[in-house]
C-alpha cells in the first residue's frame, strides 16, 4: 500500500508524497531555514515548544526522488548543490512543487 499523501511533521511542517514517487518536505519551525530559525533561542528548550509560532513567510524545503541523477541536478539548480532549500517564499515553493509534479519515473510503478 502506498504511503499517505499528506504527512504532518511535528516541527511546524508537512510532507507531501506525490504519486510519481517524489517526496517534498516543507518545514517552517524553530531551527529550520526560515524566518523562525532563531525563534525562542534564548528560551528554555521545553518552553520554546510551548509557544510555537503560527506560521512563517518562508520555509525550508527538501525533496527526495527515486532518481538520484535527477535529484542531484535539481539540488544544483534550486538548492545551490545543497539538499535543503532554505528561506523559500510561497512562490518558490509552488515552482518547486510544479517541477516535482512534472517528473516522470522511467518505470512507472502502480500504487495500490
Amino acid at each position: 500500500m502506498r504511503e499517505k499523501a499528506f504527512i504532518n511533521h511535528t516541527n511546524n511542517g508537512f510532507v507531501l508524497n506525490l504519486l510519481n514517487g517524489i517526496r517534498i518536505s516543507t518545514l517552517f519551525g524553530y531551527s529550520n531555514y526560515c524566518e523562525n530559525y532563531d525563534w525562542g533561542k534564548e528560551a528554555l528548550f521545553i518552553n520554546r515548544f510551548d509557544r510555537i509560532p503560527e506560521g512563517s513567510s518562508t520555509c525550508e524545503i527538501m525533496v527526495k526522488c527515486p532518481d538520484q541523477k535527477w535529484l542531484d541536478k535539481f539540488n544544483r539548480k534550486y538548492g545551490d548543490g545543497d539538499i535543503v532549500i532554505g528561506h523559500s517564499t510561497i512562490d518558490e515553493w509552488l515552482k518547486i512543487l510544479d517541477v516535482c509534479r512534472k517528473w516522470k519515473p522511467k518505470k512507472y510503478k502502480k500504487y495500490e
